[in-house]
């Protein structure tokens, strides 16, 4: 029968899950049917924490497989077309093992995951899958489905479904069962809603790779957020330094043309070659009293409202902000190089510019 994720939420069990960045090893496509390898987190923090009646059972991750749709009652609830199940083995309680399936959901334009990665690997690779990072509750309902089944040898299994899909770009593997997961139509399930963890505090957000979180804890310098945190730091460097170096190329190569355009228009609009020089430079002073007051008053106004303007009142002030700067620098590098172009050579025809 289909999942009723309108059912109550059992209050009883509760679901904790945590897959930090974790090299995988011993990748097998197993003929396109479905992927298997090693996923094993290390350290001695539990990946998955269940509790049911007060009973808490932690449980480590061992191995990751990727399968097509398993629960094909789920799929016209919940759109997805494959599966994703890491196997948790227990480490305390002797409790069966828990199989945590996320649903996956295929976009030929999403941007590749590290689910991708593991679906299309190269040969002898060990990619990092950090699958904390890949689920986006808003995606889905986000709620579990639990329920007890057994594998292909009768063991008893805990099966739990997170019901906010991840978005994938690749197409997952085709085979619809598993030898983990026996049963996928249960008659009897619970439905466990994830703000029922626990107890929680109240407290502002701050995402694990935020420099508030490095500068105000004391983490491992081996930490993988610290190196996350500093690859990003480099990567926003670079891409700010090749923003910077195209608006040079740009303001050098595209503005003085435009410019001139612009000042031959109008400079024989207003009498062309019947016009003195000196009269010429008048109307270009004129012209570039204007575009200065233009430009260089637009982007003043833009990095002020950006900088001292209440973001409750004005949104995305940091866009207005980055505008600002873009323009102020487009507008700073042109005047320079425009100029210069009069200063050093016969810029605007008819009009010669003196060193004073």
């Amino acid at each position: 029968m289909p999942f009723d994720l309108t059912q109550t939420p059992d209050t009883t069990k509760s679901v904790l899950f945590d897959y930090p960045q974790t090299t995988v090893h011993n990748i097998n496509l197993n003929n396109s049917e479905y992927l298997q390898c090693d996923f094993s987190t290390g350290g001695s923090s539990s990946n998955v924490v269940y509790t049911q009646s007060n009973v808490v059972s932690n449980f480590k991750s061992n191995q990751l497989r990727i399968y097509g749709v398993l629960f094909p009652k789920l799929v016209a609830t919940i759109a997805h077309t494959g599966t994703l199940v890491v196997k948790n083995t227990p480490t305390t309680n002797s409790p069966p093992n828990v199989y945590m399936c996320f649903l996956l959901n295929t976009n030929p334009v999403a941007v590749p995951t590290g689910i991708d990665t593991l679906m299309a690997p190269l040969v002898n690779a060990s990619p990092s899958l950090y699958l904390n990072n890949l689920v986006k509750p808003e995606s889905g309902t986000n709620q579990y489905i639990v329920y007890t089944g057994k594998d292909s040898n009768r063991n008893e299994t805990t099966v739990i479904i997170y019901t906010s899909p991840i978005l994938v770009a690749a197409q997952p593997f085709t085979s619809a069962t598993s030898d983990w997961i026996g049963l996928v139509e249960p008659t009897s399930y619970s439905i466990v809603s994830k703000e029922a963890d626990g107890e929680w505090m109240e407290c502002d957000y701050a995402p694990m790779d935020s420099d508030e979180v490095v500068t105000t804890y004391n983490i491992p310098i081996q930490s993988s957020v610290l190196k996350d945190s500093k690859t990003f730091d480099s990567f926003r460097t670079l891409i700010m330094f090749m923003v910077f170096l195209m608006l040079c190329v740009f303001s050098y190569l595209i503005i003085p043309s435009v410019y001139l355009a612009v000042i031959t228009k109008l400079l024989t609009a207003v009498g062309g070659n019947n016009i003195s020089s000196g009269e010429k430079k008048t109307w270009i002073l004129y012209i570039d009293i204007a575009l200065s007051a233009i430009f260089g008053v637009t982007g003043l106004i833009l990095l002020c409202v950006g900088a001292f303007a209440d973001p409750d009142k004005v949104e995305n002030t940091g866009d207005i902000l980055l505008s600002g700067f873009i323009i102020s620098i487009i507008f700073v590098i042109s005047y320079i190089v425009v100029q210069s172009k009069k200063m050093t050579g016969k810029f605007i025809e008819g009009v010669k510019y003196d060193f004073v």
